[in-house]
C-alpha cells in the first residue's frame, strides 16, 4: 500500500512522529552507559519531600496502593463529620 515512497511524513513533509527517528543500526547502549544515563536523568528528578511540600503529592505515610483507599476513608470522614451536628462525641470522633 505504501510501497510509492511513502515516508512517513506529513503533507507538508512534517514528520507525523513526534519522537526522533533512531538508527535500527545504531549499537544499544552498554549497561555502564545507561547506568550513567539513568543516574543523570533521576539527578534532576525532586524528591518526595518536595513534590508533597508542592501539594504534588500526599504524604500519606502508608503504601502507594493504599493511597486512594484512604483518602477516600478521609473524604467519608471529613463529610460524616460536616454533616453531624457538633456535639461532643462527634467531634472527638469517638463512639458514644
Amino acid at each position: 500500500m505504501f510501497g510509492d515512497g511513502y515516508s512517513g511524513a506529513d503533507v507538508d513533509g512534517a514528520s507525523m512522529s513526534s519522537s526522533p527517528m533512531v538508527d535500527p543500526l545504531s549499537p544499544l547502549p552498554t549497561i555502564a552507559e545507561a547506568r550513567a544515563s539513568l543516574s543523570r536523568r533521576m539527578s534532576g528528578r525532586p524528591s518526595m519531600d518536595t513534590l508533597v511540600q508542592q501539594n504534588i503529592l500526599k504524604d500519606f505515610g502508608t503504601a502507594p496502593g493504599l493511597h486512594a483507599q484512604q483518602a477516600s476513608a478521609h473524604a467519608a470522614i471529613r463529610y460524616t463529620l460536616s454533616a453531624s451536628p457538633a456535639t461532643p462525641a462527634a467531634a472527638s470522633c469517638t463512639p458514644p
